[in-house]
């Protein structure tokens, strides 16, 4: 192969994340095991907590909401590649629902209802980044908008 595997987030979980790797070309001649590494956030040193095979890895066990660094690289027994690209992740839960859902006027008081909200008394662990307005209506759930507020005001329909 000619450079170091590529590394990518599968999916998060409160106290678990879910690692894959590739290479560019896997040589069919040669038995390719892989080292992945990790930075805890208190020691910041890499310490390796896989060796093997396999091209995915569920690490577990850790803190909800600090930053873990990873870093993997292939191994045979001719050739050792480059760490691959740091990638730096956070183990989360799914946030609780926004609270107090109301409608609100804007100041104008004219136009549409607009709708705000209080922020999740619990986020899971890392910060909220945006906020997906959805509305059921007959034929299913249409997304209206995504937002990075706690309110969504509708455009006024002409």
């Amino acid at each position: 192969w000619t450079g170091p595997p590529s590394l990518e987030f599968m999916f998060a979980e409160a106290s678990a994340l879910e690692l894959r790797w590739s290479i560019d070309e896997l040589p069919t001649d040669l038995v390719i095991n892989f080292e992945l590494e990790m930075a805890d956030p208190s020691e910041g040193r890499f310490v390796l907590i896989y060796t093997g095979p396999a091209v995915d890895q569920r690490v577990e066990h850790l803190a909800c909401g600090p930053d873990y660094m990873f870093r993997v690289r292939a191994l045979t027994s001719q050739h050792v590649s480059n760490f691959s690209n740091v990638l730096t992740l956070r183990a989360c839960a799914a946030p609780q629902a926004p609270a107090r859902l109301r409608p609100c006027l804007e100041s104008s008081g004219a136009g549409p209802l607009a709708l705000a909200w209080d922020p999740p008394s619990d986020s899971g662990g890392c910060p909220i980044k945006e906020y997906i307005v959805l509305e059921d209506t007959p034929n299913g759930t249409v997304q209206l908008a995504v937002t990075r507020d706690e309110k969504f005001v509708p455009e006024p329909q002409a």
